[in-house]
């Protein structure tokens, strides 16, 4: 997430999405929440409306880094499955570096919209190749 597009690393991207969905869902009356994630989950802020709900996600979100880490989606699924109990929307940010690896990830993803519908964004820049 670290590489850099138009200005921008994939992570930034991804972050300004993220306040634009909390913002849109918390405006309609909805609840967001947020999970931040690599080889381990850095940051779980459950999924309210309350005021000051909004400041929460934003401040977690400015202190995210990227890492060179392998993401671990088993235990993103693990951390949604025990501590997410109502069925929710689930926007996944998330870049591979080659089709074998997605591949890998598939049974986690299987597993999250089992429980969850899951909508997974692919960052991808002109640089990469399918």
């Amino acid at each position: 997430m670290k590489m850099p597009f138009d200005g921008m690393t994939l992570l930034d991207y991804a972050i300004n999405a993220s306040l634009v969905l909390s913002n849109v869902a918390m405006v309609k009356q909805d609840k967001a929440g947020l999970v931040t994630f690599a080889e381990k989950v850095d940051s779980f802020i459950t999924a309210d409306k309350k005021p000051g709900h909004m400041n929460l996600i934003l401040e977690s979100l400015y202190k995210q880094q990227t890492q060179f880490l392998e993401a671990d989606y088993e235990k993103l699924y693990a951390a949604i499955r025990n501590r997410v109990t109502n069925r929710g929307l689930v926007v996944l940010f998330t870049n591979f570096e080659s089709l074998e690896g997605l591949k890998r990830e598939m049974p986690a993803f299987k597993k999250i919209s089992h429980y969850h519908l899951l909508l997974v964004v692919f960052l991808k820049t002109r640089l990469l190749r399918s």
